[in-house]
């Protein structure tokens, strides 16, 4: 800005200036926080941030989705950030690499984690630079900030990621378990304290094998599928943590979805006005149902998870639609759904990123040369975001 024009803001009461700045975009934001002291103070502070954030939520939002592959060419893990609307790009030419900060690079075997709120998304994988360590970062696409969490690998079963909704507060929950007991332990890693909390001993009613790396956030909720072994049967359940109360819940889906759900493949996703959905695939039957809650999950009126037991309510989700074509069941089965875009429509990873349209029942393919690596945890993965100022007071730096 040019010395007239620093002069002219001068005329203008600062609380006025705050109530213009705070409607701008975020790349603009970041480019101002140079025309004062006062505007860098106020543009960084902590109640800014969440101010603009409100005052974004007013407005017709600008969402991305954030893609991670693992490019044929060289084999190593690229993002790519394609913007969430009616006009989802068809070549490869359309979309833009995401700015990718050097704590990412770090990462070994990234995996992705949608929080699809405030802008954050997570990345967590083996530290490059340090053996038996597990790096877990923060990450905001659109401001290219990062913080980075190292923690033991050793008994590291699970990561989950998201943003309370009453605090504004990002939390990363790890579950460790103890020497393949099937022992519990979870902790609270709160970004404003950087120090990690235990919480109260793991007690839901089922014994858990084996976690589900994705995860969906809706309303200051965490969703992830876990597997429950009871004697030598396995079933999958829905497993949520309240990030406010933090207390562990779960879904209990009516009886003939749980008959459905038998020999299925079971993922969730978010669909764009927030619902959750339950996606069961039989591949040898060459069935692809969808499944959704229209709406908000319901949560369980269960207490808190230091009661030895814990009662759940039973979440009600209706068909949305199926698909039955064999050819399509058969990318299926060579892609993993990574979610859906606003417009309804299922994104496939894999080789090629693939956009499935229920309504016509076609099959569009994304220019994007990627590895096809049948590791669900190192395979293409996809993330919400929208443009936020959330970590740009934090310097970009491993905290512990």
């Amino acid at each position: 800005m040019t010395s007239s024009s620093s002069e002219a803001t001068s005329y203008v009461p600062f609380e006025i200036q705050e109530q213009i700045i705070k409607r701008l975009p975020v790349k603009s934001l970041v480019r101002f926080r140079s025309v004062s002291k006062q505007w860098k103070s106020l543009i960084e502070s902590f109640d800014f941030i969440i101010d603009h954030q409100t005052q974004q939520q007013k407005q017709p939002r600008r969402n991305h989705l954030l893609i991670k592959y693992r490019c044929v060419e060289d084999w190593d893990d690229k993002y790519i950030s394609i913007v969430n609307d009616a006009s989802l790009p068809r070549h490869h030419s359309h979309l833009a690499a995401a700015a990718v900060p050097p704590l990412i690079d770090l990462v070994c075997d990234p995996s992705l984690l949608d929080c699809s709120s405030h802008g954050l998304v997570c990345v967590h994988g083996y530290h490059y630079k340090r053996a038996n360590k597990t790096l877990i970062v923060v990450w905001n696409p659109s401001i290219r900030k990062s913080v980075g969490v190292t923690v033991p690998s050793a008994g590291l079963v699970a990561v989950r990621f998201g943003v309370c909704p009453n605090t504004n507060e990002p939390k990363i929950l790890r579950i460790i378990e103890h020497d393949h007991t099937l022992d519990f332990k979870t902790e609270v890693f709160a970004l404003s304290t950087g120090t990690w909390r235990s919480l109260p001993p793991l007690c839901l009613p089922f014994e858990l094998a084996v976690f589900d790396p994705n995860q969906v956030v809706i309303d200051g909720v965490i969703y992830w599928v876990a597997r429950n072994r009871i004697g030598m049967y396995v079933e999958s359940i829905i497993i949520s943590f309240d990030l406010t109360s933090e207390v562990f819940h779960q879904l209990v889906l009516p009886e003939d979805l749980m008959l459905a759900c038998h020999g299925k493949r079971k993922s969730i996703a978010k669909l764009h006005d927030d619902s959750l959905a339950l996606i069961l695939t039989n591949l040898d039957r060459c069935l692809c149902e969808v499944w959704t809650t229209k709406g908000s999950p319901s949560k369980s009126s269960s207490s808190s998870s230091s009661s030895s037991s814990s009662s759940s309510s039973c979440t009600w989700f209706t068909k949305l639609f199926e698909i039955d074509s064999r050819e399509t069941i058969q990318l299926l089965h060579y892609f993993n759904m990574l979610g859906f875009n606003m417009n309804g429509h299922m994104m496939l990873g894999g080789c090629r990123l693939r956009v499935y349209e229920p309504s016509s029942k076609h099959m569009k393919r994304l220019e994007i040369d990627a590895v096809d690596d049948d590791d669900d945890d190192e395979g293409m993965k996809m993330a919400y975001y929208t443009e936020s100022l959330f970590l740009l007071n934090h310097s970009s730096s491993i905290i512990i």
